[in-house]
């Protein structure tokens, strides 16, 4: 098999499976692997390592469908994954937002309390605590 049989049936295998866009990218990529690997050894072997074209294009067309979907419509685009809701995006963002805020209120009263007075007496009291209690389980 030559180049232009191989690419040929490559485009066919993948001709209203995946894009035009998608054919013209791998045919131009093994056109391209097919010259620059033909000055290390023969054109036929190169082709022959290659495998049949119509297992090639079922990897293509399997990784098309698992980044998007199944190919439908005449279109020759990319048919482009469903996005989420932009209320359901904004949604998530007040509410990061709203997390975030209240876990700084929360440190910053937890803070204050630990370094008061009070909060410095309970914390050095419960290293204490903490030092005393492992120290009596190790002997």
């Amino acid at each position: 098999m030559d180049k232009k049989q191989f690419l040929r049936e490559l485009s066919d295998a993948l001709t209203g499976e995946v894009p035009r866009q998608v054919i013209s990218q791998n045919i131009a990529y093994y056109e391209e692997y097919i010259e620059s690997e033909k000055a290390l050894g023969g054109q036929e072997e190169v082709i022959e390592q290659l495998g049949p074209p119509r297992l090639i294009a079922r990897s293509i067309i399997d990784a098309y469908e698992a980044e998007y979907g199944p190919y439908v419509g005449e279109s020759n685009e990319y048919v482009e994954p469903p996005e989420e809701s932009s209320s359901f995006k904004s949604s998530c963002g007040i509410y990061a937002v709203l997390l975030i805020v209240a876990a700084v209120i929360i440190l910053l009263a937890v803070m204050r309390f630990i370094f008061s007075i009070p909060g410095l007496i309970l914390l050095v009291g419960f290293i204490i605590y903490i030092l005393y209690f492992r120290a009596g389980r190790r002997n």
